[in-house]
């Protein structure tokens, strides 16, 4: 299964909670907090939903996926729920969303929600399972009022589906002689519904399954892993890796090391009803 990290907002949280969801087109939920330092997003494909629990200014967002390393979640004394989405997000929640115009950006959550309650609501308690049974209350309705009947969109999520299971290696020309679309009009609808081409997302995915394999495996070199996800050789990886994160896999894999990433979070296995 394909799940999306943010490893760097985990490890400059004083405290990261995680509860996985996989329904609703929600990949999972989480919950922190942080210190007064920077945190960067990387390139992950996905749709956030984010609200900053702030005493004195409350606000929610909606962020596309980032195309490069680029700091997030940067108020202080700030508590941050946030709702990370599927990469086959619905796109027909509101006539007002267009994917490509969040894709390095983001908006007023109000486009969701002609609500101020739920901010209220999410906001006025620190407990990560209301905060969650909060949100279902709201989405599920707008989620099962979407549309599911668009061709489009059907096309998108089948492709971005042999994106994700072949960890970002398929060639565009292999999705079109599977789905019978040439190249152009495929670019043309993952432009239209995700605000990128095949191309950069299947990257974002390579990059991806490259820090959950080393997250997974510290003694993973990085020739294996190259070879692993397709790259033609180390130098090409390396490339994309830096491009995504700022860094070289070397240098990220001693980081991930030094921090112990994954000791970090604490994944709720159950929320309750």
């Amino acid at each position: 299964m394909f799940f999306p990290q943010q490893p760097f907002f985990i490890m400059a949280s004083k405290n990261y909670l995680r509860y996985d969801m996989h329904i609703y087109g929600i990949n999972y939920f989480y919950h922190t907090d942080y210190d007064n330092i920077s945190k960067i997003a990387v390139p992950d494909g996905c749709t956030d939903l984010v609200f900053a629990c702030n005493e004195k200014h409350p606000y929610a967002e909606l962020h596309g996926t980032v195309l490069a390393p680029k700091i997030a979640l940067d108020d202080k004394n700030t508590t941050y729920f946030g709702v990370s989405f599927e990469t086959n997000f619905n796109y027909n929640f509101s006539e007002y969303i267009s994917i490509p115009d969040l894709t390095n950006s983001g908006v007023p959550a109000n486009i969701l929600f002609n609500d101020d309650d739920i901010l209220k609501r999410i906001c006025e308690t620190n407990d990560f399972i209301d905060q969650i049974r909060y949100f279902l209350t709201y989405y599920i309705p707008i989620y099962q009022n979407a549309s599911e009947k668009d061709c489009k969109k059907n096309i998108v999520e089948y492709s971005v589906g042999k994106i994700i299971e072949t960890s970002g290696s398929i060639t565009e020309k292999e999705i079109a002689l599977d789905t019978g679309y040439s190249e152009r009009y495929l670019n043309k609808l993952f432009n239209e519904k995700m605000g990128i081409n095949p191309k950069t997302f299947s990257k974002m995915i390579r990059f991806q399954s490259a820090i959950q394999n080393i997250s997974r495996d510290y003694t993973l070199t990085l020739t294996d892993l190259a070879f692993k996800l397709g790259y033609y050789d180390q130098a090409h990886f390396i490339h994309d890796f830096k491009a995504f994160s700022g860094m070289t896999p070397k240098k990220y894999l001693k980081m991930v090391q030094t921090e112990e990433l994954e000791k970090k979070i604490k994944l709720l296995k159950k929320a309750q009803n």
